[in-house]
């Protein structure tokens, strides 16, 4: 009886040390199969330089392109339906998927050159995107307290990741900018040199008197109207007598334009100065459809075209310059980065 004691005994002992064995073995399994999960997670999908995108960001900057891909596919390819076949049917030898994803990649290098560039000039401490996600939490935090303290805040209560990133790339470049303007690299003939070969950018328009003929209507029989009144003043009846005969208040309207009609609300008389600048005084425009109707339009005065002084530019040709600059550095940025793309990876990220 004493030997099967001790028998079962060794039973329970080798069955406990299976049961041991397997439990140790299961534990081992399940944390393998999270190290994995962990190690996928942290690998990039994408690599710029010392930039890692993980695949959580790379879907944030895939996302954002979605807006420009619906409207250019429907632009371009008549598009209206933008479900998931959408996506992946192609185009011209482009899927939707692959031209967003394009676009992102794009964007995102363009984006770390800004980065690269300003940790260069010491304008920012870090460009690592997880340490750029913990300055947008710790951002959104001191906002609401702001907010709980009744202080003041301007935007939204919170920012998204990629508002966040996209105003710090903006800030980012205005930083640069300054700098370089700064630095005194760009010289007083830099800017008269083009701002005289650029005199067209820095031009306001003189005063411009018109006179118009309206036909208040948009029916066939209007359109007949504003027809023989064109053809009569092509025959050499003068625009004001046409006006007594064809237009509806029997009268000329009158317009009168100077250089701050460009930048006012002109309350529906846009569609008239745009007919009427590039006509010379005397000139008939030909007929113009607006919201009050059809117009025949006759320039009676245009004064000459006037040029900003260079002094009263100078600071505006200043920044032309300084983002030409900007851009150049990014551009030596760009042609010595490195770029690696996990294509596993990042064929597993879809747009949706």
């Amino acid at each position: 009886m004493g030997g099967d004691f001790e028998m079962n005994r060794k039973k329970v002992r080798k069955s406990n040390v299976t049961l041991i064995l397997i439990i140790t073995a299961g534990v081992l399994i399940t944390l393998c199969f999270v190290w994995l999960r962990v190690l996928k997670a942290r690998t990039p999908v994408v690599k710029i330089n010392d930039q890692n995108v993980l695949a959580e960001e790379w879907k944030g900057f895939l996302q954002e392109q979605k807006s420009a891909t619906t409207v250019y596919f429907t632009q371009n390819y008549g598009c209206t339906d933008f479900g998931e076949e959408f996506w992946e049917t192609k185009y011209d030898g482009i899927t939707p998927h692959e031209y967003a994803v394009q676009r992102a990649l794009d964007a995102l290098i363009t984006d770390a050159m800004v980065l690269q560039e300003a940790s260069d000039r010491a304008l920012i401490a870090s460009i690592d995107l997880e340490t750029i996600k913990e300055e947008w939490r710790r951002f959104n935090t001191d906002r609401q307290n702001t907010m709980e303290e009744n202080g003041v805040i301007y935007g939204p209560a919170e920012y998204s990741f990629t508002n966040y990133y996209r105003h710090l790339i903006s800030n980012l470049r205005n930083l640069i900018a300054e700098e370089i303007i700064s630095e005194g690299s760009i010289t007083e003939e830099e800017l008269r040199q083009f701002y005289n070969k650029n005199h067209s950018l820095f031009s306001y328009m003189g005063e411009m008197q018109v006179q118009g003929l309206l036909v208040s209507a948009d029916t066939e029989d209007a359109y007949e109207a504003i027809l023989s009144a064109k053809e009569a003043i092509k025959s050499g009846m003068d625009f004001t007598d046409a006006c007594t005969v064809y237009a509806s208040s029997k009268e000329p309207t009158e317009f009168t334009f100077t250089s701050l009609s460009q930048k006012a609300d002109l309350h529906g008389e846009s569609e008239v100065l745009a007919a009427c600048s590039s006509l010379d005084a005397g000139e008939v425009s030909e007929i113009v459809k607006t919201q009050q109707g059809y117009y025949l339009l006759q320039v009676i005065h245009k004064s000459e075209e006037q040029i900003y002084d260079f002094e009263e530019v100078q600071n505006r040709i200043l920044d032309i310059l300084a983002a030409e600059k900007v851009e150049t550095c990014l551009q030596v940025q760009r042609d010595m980065c490195s770029v690696s793309v996990n294509e596993n990876l990042l064929a597993k990220v879809k747009i949706g």
